[in-house]
């Protein structure tokens, strides 16, 4: 999957021959990880020419002094008689010739810095695409390992946990059809939405189940104490929750608008567990175990 998600990004040629990519490797972040540590050695490198900048420019700073010094003291040293004057003159052209060099010194280690700031500008040019498209990738992987994660969490929600749980009456669930278990409401199940509801059977991913059509935003109710496992997208069933029921029921209310639940959250019957939005279409499924049976025997219709 990660290959095919590399050569949807163009990063990855798939050949007989190539070579398998190193475990969590992939060729975006090495060419990233290669630039991000040119430009690390870059900007050392320019921390490096600034600090030899600053020492020229001290160095010049002193022999500049030295030089206005030395050239205001004009013709004084002839009081020393000729050989004074000239070692006056031949330390001005030393220091001279010294600030000539450190001058030299600066200019060039200023065209350095220039062109290693348009390296720099270069590399980064180069990188910030990258990124991009690692973000891009990042966000590729995470969607497909989701979908795979949910695909999971909806298989799971159909295992019978072997600490079964014992679920408190709250609202108007049948205390005696609670006390019984799910099996004992069979053809006197609560219908999960109110009012008139339109209902026909539904065929979803090669279950079967009933297709309710009620009036828009109603709410959905549980139809008998239970154990959220599941509450999330799921494919074409859209927003679902999936209640645990124990002896091995469950029941998926699908086509939500919106759900407060979340998996370990326990229920009772008659609790709202979501809305319906503008469609106003649920789907209602139950299943024993992993099979899917005839809702409508439950509902007595």
């Amino acid at each position: 999957m990660r290959r095919a998600i590399l050569a949807t990004f163009g990063l990855l040629t798939l050949s007989a021959q190539a070579e398998p990519l190193p475990s969590g490797a992939n060729p975006l972040s090495l060419e990233l990880d290669r630039l991000q540590l040119r430009e690390r050695e870059m900007r050392t490198q320019r921390a490096e020419f600034q600090q030899r900048e600053a020492l020229a420019l001290q160095r010049v700073r002193v022999s500049g002094r030295l030089y206005l010094k030395l050239s205001r003291a004009g013709l004084l040293p002839a009081a020393g008689g000729v050989s004074a004057l000239l070692e006056h003159w031949q330390k001005m052209r030393r220091v001279r010739q010294s600030l000539a060099h450190e001058l030299e010194m600066q200019k060039r280690v200023q065209r350095n810095m220039e062109r290693l700031d348009q390296r720099l500008e270069e590399v980064s040019a180069r990188r910030r695409p990258l990124e991009a498209q690692r973000k891009q990738f990042s966000s590729a992987i995470a969607a497909v390992e989701a979908e795979r994660d949910r695909q999971a969490a909806f298989s799971r929600a159909f295992e019978s946990s072997p600490h079964t749980a014992v679920y408190g009456v709250v609202g108007p669930a049948n205390p005696e059809v609670v006390r019984a278990g799910f099996q004992a409401a069979r053809g006197r199940l609560p219908f999960p939405v109110p009012g008139r509801a339109e209902i026909r059977p539904a065929d979803r991913d090669g279950s079967k189940g009933l297709e309710m059509l009620v009036s828009a935003d109603s709410p959905v109710f549980s139809v008998h104490p239970g154990k959220v496992t599941f509450a999330e997208t799921y494919g074409s069933l859209g927003l679902s929750v999936i209640l645990d029921h124990g002896s091995g029921f469950f029941t998926i209310s699908a086509g939500l608008a919106e759900t407060h639940l979340r998996p370990g959250d326990v229920v009772a019957g008659g609790a709202r567990i979501g809305n319906l939005g503008s469609q106003a279409k649920l789907y209602f499924e139950l299943r024993s175990g992993s099979q899917a049976e005839d809702a409508s025997e439950w509902f007595g219709i």
